[in-house]
């Protein structure tokens, strides 16, 4: 048995089976929409099972855990906090580890490719905050995980849970020194939805970067060499289609329909995100005992 028998429907696109294959036999392609799936090269395949035991969505083989305790928190550099789309909390976390002689493995859309990407240095720090709403590339991010952790690297891995989850399974004993932390998670439309996306918008022209916040609101922003685009997800909820099919949860991988790590009970040692209702509560005075 491999993945190649596994439902389509079920594949969170983890990456954790193409990486862990002694014989290199899997391969992750994409399909219509764009989502990638595992294709196995059955000629090389010596049907070792490293690829069903590592899936995060096979039956036992993830074990979630009730959260002991839950904090509102934010940045309280504002400089960070307002560079930050939410509270700023990954940023404070990452350079706290960096600090240590750490490393952070977390999202860039740095040239409009979502990716995951290796961070040691705070001057790098800034190249991970904001939202990405589509699924970041981790190709190769588990097995340079393992190496850190080998040369004694105390790592913090912030992604999805299924991404977390992919890589748990991936490290099998995770040490003390290995800091997981997942997103609430709304799923995950396919970068080539994406790039379609932005083709339509700018006809054309290049664009170099992106963004999908500004601060707390939900901002749609495209820039290039003498263009720019940009959608207020509030005031002008027809004009970016991309961010309206997210919201309305029409673009989603399909896993992520009925995903199993979308309930109270998490995969990841910290569970990160926004926490809405609480606007100017940072105004108020400290708590007297």
């Amino acid at each position: 048995m491999s993945v190649a028998n596994k439902k389509k429907v079920d594949c969170s696109g983890c990456n954790a089976c193409a990486e862990i294959c002694p014989k290199d036999c899997i391969g992750m392609v994409k399909d219509a929409k764009g989502f990638f799936y595992p294709k196995v090269e059955t000629d090389i395949c010596i049907h070792c099972e490293l690829c069903v035991k590592v899936c995060p969505l096979g039956k036992g083989n993830v074990k979630l855990h009730t959260p002991l305790k839950a904090f509102a928190a934010w940045n309280r550099d504002r400089n960070q906090h307002l560079a930050s789309t939410s509270g700023g909390a990954a940023h404070v976390l990452s350079s706290y580890i960096i600090k240590m002689g750490g490393v952070v493995y977390g999202c860039t859309s740095e040239d409009i490719h979502i990716r995951h990407i290796r961070v040691d240095d705070l001057s790098e720090l800034p190249k991970l905050q904001g939202s990405k709403y589509v699924q970041s590339d981790v190709c190769g991010l588990y097995n340079q995980i393992k190496k850190d952790l080998k040369d004694g690297r105390t790592v913090l891995f912030i992604g999805t849970p299924c991404q977390v989850a992919g890589l748990k399974n991936f490290i099998k004993n995770i040490p003390d020194r290995l800091y997981l932390v997942d997103l609430i998670c709304h799923g995950v439309p396919s970068q080539q939805m994406l790039y379609e996306h932005i083709a339509r918008v700018a006809k054309g022209r290049e664009v170099r970067q992106i963004f999908f916040r500004k601060g707390n609101d939900y901002v749609v922003s495209l820039a290039g060499d003498n263009f720019k685009y940009e959608a207020n997800v509030w005031k002008e909820p027809y004009k970016d289609m991309y961010i309206k099919g997210f919201f309305d949860c029409m673009t989603f991988r399909p896993s992520c329909y009925h995903c199993c790590f979308a309930q109270s009970d998490r995969v990841s040692d910290i569970t990160i995100g926004d926490f809405w209702g609480l606007q100017g509560i940072e105004n108020f005075p400290p708590e007297t005992k």
